[in-house]
This record gives structure tokens, sequence and C-alpha cells, in this order.
């Protein structure tokens, strides 16, 4: 297989579980290991629907543009990582009382912050696999 081939397929394996790996060992740590193992699972599923979904048409653009600057893969993994926060909350706050929008906001919020954070970690980390390290070889 090719190496830049090889490259894209780890990047597509590995950036989406890295956030999911990260919260886990944050969660173990805080709530313990049987909470936090569900947890993971959760965001194993969102992030590898993110890299397929929204990751493989935005890491497309990206390449056909020639864009190959870290900072065009954060910001395009930070709007993935928030992405599926719009599509669970923004409804909920549509149909809600009008009244208890704010409060809806304020409990949520904390959701997209920890979308943003994985958007932006799983890109970084697929950005050092596959632009960056083009030219090194992944191992050794």
């Amino acid at each position: 297989m090719e190496t830049g081939l090889l490259r894209l397929l780890f990047g597509f394996l590995i950036a989406p579980a890295v956030p999911a790996v990260l919260m886990f060992a944050v969660q173990a740590f805080v709530i313990g290991y049987s909470d936090a193992a569900m947890g993971v699972i959760i965001f194993l599923i969102i992030g590898y629907a993110s890299a397929v979904i929204l990751g493989i048409p935005a890491y497309l653009f990206l390449r056909n543009r020639g864009l190959v600057g870290l900072e065009y893969y954060l910001l395009l993994g930070a709007v993935i990582g928030v992405a599926y926060y719009v599509v669970v909350f923004i409804p909920t706050y549509l149909k809600a009382d009008s009244k208890y929008v704010l409060e809806l906001i304020s409990n949520t919020v904390g959701f997209g912050v920890i979308g943003l954070a994985g958007g932006l970690i799983a890109s970084l980390v697929f950005w050092f696999i596959v632009i960056r390290s083009r030219r090194r070889p992944i191992i050794g």
C-alpha cells in the first residue's frame, strides 16, 4: 500500500479515537472507570461518524484546494466538533418554551465545548499524521 494512502488510513482511524481516550482518562479519574467506559463508547461512535460523514468531505475539500496549513484543519475540526451539538440541541431550543431556552442553553453549552475541543484535538492529530508527516516515515 502506498505510504500516503497508509497515512490517510491511519489518520482516519487514530484521530477520532484520541479525544475519546482523553475523555475516558479524565472521566475515569473523576467519576470512576465503569461510568467512564460508557462515555468512551458514545465518544467513539460520534467521533467515527463525524470522521466519515463530515471529516472525509472536509479533507477532500482542503486537499483539492491545496490547503495544508494547520489553521485550516483546526477550523474545520472545530466546525465538525460543534456540528453534533448543533444538530442535537438546536431543535430542542426551538421547541422549548421561550422562558426555558436560556436555561437549556446554559445546561447544554458544555456539550458544545466538549465537541469543540474534541474536533480540535482530532483535527490536530489527523494533521500531524497525514499532512505534516508526509515526508517522514510513520514509524522509525
